[in-house]
């Protein structure tokens, strides 16, 4: 009865991790864009180190469950998208922005609990 139990416990659990793993993987993307589009408008270096050491913080984390090629992608954007703000080069600043909204689309998309994703 035990084993049982145990059989019918462990799929929950891990249906539960899963769950809270892409609820959390998107609470994090949500405040990415929202500190981006802060700094796209203000684009002060307050904002700028809020958004990296935000990322920074978090990355390790969002790491386990998405792949490393998107991590870096997107690390790298935050870093341009910071020195075109630092610049203060509007044709730079939007592509940089967009090229980082791009990227966490993509991690947001691979989190996202559908069947696309399972198969």
């Amino acid at each position: 009865m035990k084993i049982f139990a145990l059989s019918l416990l462990l799929p929950i659990l891990i249906i539960a991790l899963v769950v809270a793993n892409s609820i959390y993987v998107n609470r994090t993307i949500n405040t990415l864009t929202e500190l981006a589009r802060t700094l796209k408008q203000d684009r002060t270096a307050v904002s700028a180190e809020k958004l990296l050491s935000y990322w920074e913080s978090h990355r390790a984390f969002i790491a386990l469950s998405v792949s490393l090629r998107e991590i870096d992608s997107t690390t790298e954007n935050i870093i341009c998208f910071k020195s075109a703000c630092a610049n203060n080069n509007d044709w730079l600043i939007e592509q940089s922005y967009s090229l980082l909204c791009n990227s966490l689309d993509d991690i947001r998309r691979y989190e996202k609990i559908s069947l696309l994703n399972i198969l």
